[in-house]
């Protein structure tokens, strides 16, 4: 029992005793029969509530002592507990974690007018970690910028492909939602892109960051690659012949958001039938607390396959 708490009980008990010792004159003191049932109702209602305040303190002082032994053996959430061992109490205390997303890349995720997340993997992001019951704060920033916080070890981002270099410093999720990454040229180029080769010599911009599996990534040094910020730049620079291949992601509608900010008609560009990629989307963590992350970790794919299992995964994608 905390100071507080026996002080308390201690002032409880005082007023108990000062109302039962009054009550009591009132029994004896008062002759009539409606005086002595008053006086014996009132020493029990204070009987009554003495008990029940003594219950709850008694029950709060219990609840601080295992709140303090969890404290003790974790700082948090992502202690070194197995999920049947992490106490729900430390978990529901733990502070919000940082979920960081690309805050400029429609419709995958992006920072509204209003300054509020959008996007599938976003929406993805935080119905897994609402599932999970892990408390959070979205933060949008350009995708470098995110994936540098991620990796030292400030929070975790939603949207990031996997590579063999981003696993040395990164911890994965189970797959979330797949990626299309389309290939688009001017809509009068003679071009056609049907396999990864075909993009040798040729100018490409695509998104700063971006990773479209190792396949891609081996290749990047046969072509003259451009990578910027904005889609809407990308195909500002297509359109001026400044490059003759733009790769975005995911899919025609990625394509259709970034041609309306760019004030250009979809009948100017021309989208390759065969895609480059498909890429699966991920949860991603700091390599360097791996151990430490592993509870949370198993609580996000248990989540994951939840949602999966459910349909929840389909009914977002459906909506952008």
């Amino acid at each position: 029992m905390t100071k507080i708490h026996y002080f308390t009980f201690v002032i409880i008990v005082a007023i108990f005793g000062l109302s039962a010792q009054a009550s009591i004159r009132e029994i004896v003191g008062h002759n009539t029969t409606e005086q002595l049932v008053l006086a014996q109702k009132r020493l029990t209602h204070w009987m009554r509530y003495t008990l029940e305040w003594s219950s709850k303190l008694l029950s709060h002082s219990i609840d601080d002592i295992n709140r303090e032994s969890n404290r003790l053996n974790s700082d948090n959430v992502m202690g070194d507990y197995t999920p049947e061992q992490t106490p729900e109490s430390v978990i529901n205390a733990a502070p919000p974690i940082s979920l960081f997303y690309n805050s400029g890349q429609k419709p995958k995720a992006w920072t509204n007018q209003q300054g509020r997340a959008q996007g599938f993997a976003f929406d993805v992001a935080a119905a897994i970690l609402t599932q999970a019951k892990i408390k959070f704060i979205a933060k949008g920033v350009p995708f470098n910028r995110g994936l540098k916080q991620t990796k030292q070890c400030n929070g975790l981002m939603t949207g990031v492909f996997k590579t063999k270099e981003r696993q040395k410093s990164l911890s994965y999720s189970l797959p979330i939602v797949p990626d299309k990454a389309v290939v688009i040229t001017r809509a009068d180029s003679t071009f056609e892109y049907k396999k990864m080769s075909d993009l040798n010599g040729k100018r490409i911009a695509y998104l700063r960051g971006a990773a479209f599996g190792d396949e891609f990534e081996q290749a990047v040094g046969q072509f003259k690659a451009a990578t910027l910020q904005q889609p809407a730049t990308m195909l500002k620079l297509l359109l001026k012949g400044r490059v003759d291949v733009v790769i975005l992601n995911p899919g025609r509608a990625t394509v259709e958001y970034a041609a309306l900010d760019a004030g250009i008609y979809m009948n100017q560009l021309k989208i390759a039938p065969t895609q480059l990629a498909q890429v699966d989307n991920y949860l991603v963590f700091c390599n360097q607390q791996h151990k430490k992350n592993q509870p949370m970790l198993r609580r996000i794919n248990s989540a994951i396959t939840t949602l999966k299992q459910s349909g929840r995964f389909d009914q977002i994608m459906a909506a952008y």
